[in-house]
């Protein structure tokens, strides 16, 4: 989508629970095509990076704001129920998507019937109506039982612990066996000498759009860190606690340096929350894995220096297009 909004065929986005203007790799690149839409819808429950520059802001409840139910990844169907009101104009998802349903079929002067919904209930309602798998649920009997597993095909079915306990739908299971595919587009050089791993943080959710209102997790993680084994800290020089600047062909940040003996030597490793304005993905590549479409976040060649090192990161050609042919890693001088 980046690359459609930099040739103008995509001119227009609606953005829901995400923050791309972070958790994109390429930042820089991001934004400037996000800067390239005429127009750009953000619904959310807090202001972030993406929200800040879109045209229409819709502010959404969040979990305890609402009833419905939520299906975590074990199957499990549970009621939730709002236990304080949504603050100012914030409505429940659902509403502001019939809302916008709504609105647009009147302009189109067809009729409106199909989102006339009055709650989460009636919703629930038509998806069990409509899907066998669920056929046995209602609000009413999760709120009596507490939560269950699909499928529950009827009212009297306890629901389903375990999906596949005698056979899979095809018998047997296929066993495939895994292949190593080809190398990251950007591999360490002498001049980017190591591998940045990116991953989640303990105490911050994602890019922290949550987590950064929270006092106590700030006060125990404020800033962006850096992993590194203390092998790499000591031959360049850093001591645990110190700042340090990385840089790669697309920026540069700075994080605190955190000396550890499960990194592997030559790699590093930085959360992708945003930090004191502080982000790793201003460094990531957006070099796509053509078999999942998914950019490299988990393999990007950087550096380490000094805070205030002046950048001499070279921006090289960025490879592996969506439609195109690998170019095969980067390897600089």
């Amino acid at each position: 989508m980046i690359e459609e909004m930099l040739e103008g065929r995509l001119r227009a986005m609606y953005v829901v629970g995400e923050n791309p203007l972070i958790s994109d790799p390429y930042l820089a690149h991001a934004r400037e095509a996000f800067e390239h839409l005429d127009f750009l819808v953000v619904q959310d429950i807090f202001m972030h990076e993406t929200a800040e520059i879109a045209d229409v802001v819709l502010p959404a409840a969040a979990f305890a704001e609402k009833y419905g139910t939520f299906t975590n990844s074990e199957r499990r169907v549970q009621l939730v129920r709002p236990i304080v009101p949504a603050p100012g104009e914030a409505r429940e998802d659902w509403a502001i998507t019939a809302e916008i349903a709504r609105r647009v079929l009147r302009l189109l002067e067809r009729p409106t019937g199909g989102f006339g919904w009055r709650s989460s209930t009636e919703i629930f309602e038509e998806m069990t109506g409509l899907m066998p798998i669920i056929a046995g649920l209602s609000h009413e009997r999760l709120e009596r039982e507490g939560g269950l597993q699909w499928p529950v095909p009827d009212a009297a079915h306890p629901g389903t612990p375990r999906l596949f306990e005698a056979e899979f739908p095809r018998g047997q299971g296929k066993f495939v066996a895994v292949e190593q595919g080809p190398a990251a587009a950007e591999l360490p050089s002498k001049r980017f000498p190591y591998t940045l791993i990116t991953g989640r943080s303990l105490y911050h959710w994602h890019t922290g759009v949550i987590t950064r209102h929270v006092t106590g997790l700030l006060e125990r993680v404020p800033a962006v860190t850096v992993d590194m084994h203390p092998l790499d800290a000591a031959a360049l020089g850093f001591a645990d606690g110190e700042v340090a600047q990385l840089a790669s062909r697309r920026g540069e940040i700075v994080a605190q340096v955190h000396v550890v003996d499960s990194m592997r030597r030559g790699e590093l490793f930085v959360p992708f929350v945003q930090l004191q304005g502080v982000a790793a993905n201003f460094l990531t590549n957006d070099a796509l894995d053509l078999p999942s479409g998914i950019p490299e976040f988990k393999a990007c060649a950087v550096r380490v220096e000094r805070p205030g090192t002046p950048s001499r990161a070279g921006r090289g050609p960025r490879v592996q297009r969506k439609g195109h042919e690998p170019a095969g890693p980067l390897r600089p001088e």
